[in-house]
């Protein structure tokens, strides 16, 4: 396949068939949210700067969640690195009967970013809260310092042993652990969400090595 001097990408559409322990989030844990405005963390770890992090969020009882990711540190509304509000409708085509919105060109219960979107590998947290539905949905606010993407896959296809043990230095005050409040059936919002990191990476017979350069998923 000759894929120099292209117009405009190419694109391969891979089936996902099984979900490897790796890549999903096998938690048993109860996830809800309070009423109160608070958010609801959990913490995941970007091994390297090739992954993608998707997170499908599903929220209960038809209600709307918004969601704040950093780096490195617990967001807050005002601090974070990157939000959504899911489900967010905006590829979709609004109908006016029961079915309210079809036609959407990217799954409303789904997000995604990487570490290109946050400066940092390692640690990140996620924040979720109920929305505020009469107010706006939060701006995407990117903050990350830009970097140059770099391979961390040897010749061999493993990944490199420093993209998994050499992380960015802890942020100040370092990040505190992640409390699991206690759940109220009368007034709390259940929620599911599964948590997958897949890659882009292709062997450059140029530089007889893979990489990521011009690959996303």
């Amino acid at each position: 396949m000759n894929i120099s001097d292209l117009e405009k990408p190419f694109e391969l559409f891979l089936p996902i068939t099984r979900q490897g322990e790796g890549g999903r989030n096998n938690s048993k844990d109860h996830l809800f949210v309070k009423p109160d405005n608070t958010l609801r963390y959990h913490e995941i770890f970007i091994d390297s700067r090739e992954k993608t992090v998707f997170v499908n969020l599903q929220p209960q009882k038809n209600t709307v969640f918004d969601v704040f990711v950093s780096g490195g540190m617990k967001p807050t509304e005002r601090s974070y690195n990157l939000s959504a509000r899911i489900p967010g409708f905006s590829s979709c085509t609004h109908t006016k009967d029961e079915v309210g919105y079809i036609n959407c060109t990217n799954n409303p219960f789904v997000f995604s970013f990487s570490s290109a979107s946050t400066g940092k590998i390692g640690s990140h947290f996620i924040g979720i809260r109920l929305a505020n539905i009469t107010a706006p949905a939060p701006q995407m606010n990117l903050k990350a310092r830009s970097r140059k993407p770099r391979s961390c896959v040897r010749n061999s296809g493993r990944q490199k042993r420093s993209c998994i043990t050499v992380k960015d230095p802890p942020t100040t005050p370092p990040p505190t652990a992640v409390v699991v409040p206690k759940y109220n059936e009368t007034t709390d919002v259940n929620y599911t969400m599964l948590v997958t990191m897949p890659s882009c990476v292709y062997w450059s017979e140029r530089k007889q090595t893979w990489t990521n350069e011009g690959c996303k998923v």
